[in-house]
């Protein structure tokens, strides 16, 4: 772990639970936090998911998650369809190709989140 990971994660730990709990939630839901001044510490939570994200857009199995290769996977389950009429074959195919399809919706979903929490979050530590 990095020094500044671990100072971080003392300041986190050192927070109650409840207030944790509130500020994952707003983060969670876009939203600013209740209190003024949980905002500096829910703009950390908001750079370390960012953070995530990025890792996980810039990873091996990004590059999965592209238009080409959904229609590649398509091609393939009905090629299987077509040449095998093994049904376990076209299911594997189909969950996989919905698999890949929710995870894209999530991490969407996850980026509009983050950006709305920190839009929401930011005025409030410049008081």
């Amino acid at each position: 772990m990095k020094p500044r990971d671990d100072e971080w994660a003392r300041r986190w730990r050192s927070a109650p639970v409840e207030q944790r709990r509130r500020i994952v939630r707003a983060v969670a839901r876009g939203e600013a936090v209740a209190d003024p001044r949980d905002a500096p510490l829910a703009l950390e939570v908001i750079d370390r998911r960012e953070q995530r994200l990025q890792s996980a857009r810039s990873g091996w199995f990004s590059r999965w998650l592209s238009g080409r290769h959904l229609v590649i996977l398509a091609c393939i389950g009905i090629v299987a369809a077509v040449l095998f009429h093994d049904f376990f074959v076209i299911g594997l195919v189909l969950l996989t190709a919905l698999y890949v399809v929710g995870f894209r919706v999530f991490l969407r979903r996850l980026e509009k989140s983050i950006a709305e929490a920190r839009q929401n979050n930011e005025p409030l530590t410049r008081f």
